[in-house]
């Protein structure tokens, strides 16, 4: 049992068990990510932005590289597939 004042403890800015306000618990709500990556069975990437398609994405054969269609025609080779789905992404319109 504290045997400090009420009076003298709020002065101070001690708390005491009686007088510490109850803080309610709340929950941040969960976000989906607009931007989803989905692998199809042949081995492309589809990329998706709030649920339209920006393009799509594929390992070349026999090279380092990534090639990626947006789906305005462009055409973009990066060296990962990060990089790839960024390039994409800023194509898009």
């Amino acid at each position: 049992m504290n045997t400090f004042p009420k009076s003298l403890a709020d002065l101070c800015g001690v708390m005491l068990e009686a007088s510490a306000p109850k803080r309610a618990q709340t929950e941040t709500p969960q976000r989906d990510n607009p931007i989803v990556l989905t692998k199809e069975d042949d081995g492309t990437f589809t990329l998706t932005y709030f649920g339209q398609t920006v393009g799509w994405i594929r390992k070349q054969p026999r090279v380092k590289l990534w090639r990626a269609m947006s789906v305005h025609g462009s055409i973009i080779h990066r060296a990962s597939l990060d990089g790839a789905r960024k390039a994409l992404l800023e194509a898009y319109h």
